[in-house]
């Protein structure tokens, strides 16, 4: 084992954090994409509830700021005349 390490020893080392990276990856790819998730969902539902209520209400309801809110409206009507 000692001969097959001293020969291998640094493949053998950067396999393992190569594992532990590929893991910690894995994570914080899965959390950025809840994290994209969510932020598309409270956009759609924002463009959703501009048919009903107004930019103040929204804010509110969400408990969004109200920048955030206009920014969505500013945003999404651009895309939907493009």
């Amino acid at each position: 084992m000692r001969e097959f390490l001293q020969k291998h020893g640094s493949e053998v080392e950067n396999m393992l954090f190569t594992e532990w990276n590929m893991e910690d990856a894995l994570r914080v790819t899965r959390e950025e994409g809840r994290e994209e998730g969510l932020e598309e969902g409270m956009e759609k539902g924002i463009l959703a509830l501009a048919d009903f209520l107004s930019p103040e209400k929204i804010a509110q309801k969400l408990g969004v700021s109200l920048e955030k809110v206009q920014s969505v409206l500013h945003n999404g009507n651009k895309t939907a005349q493009v």
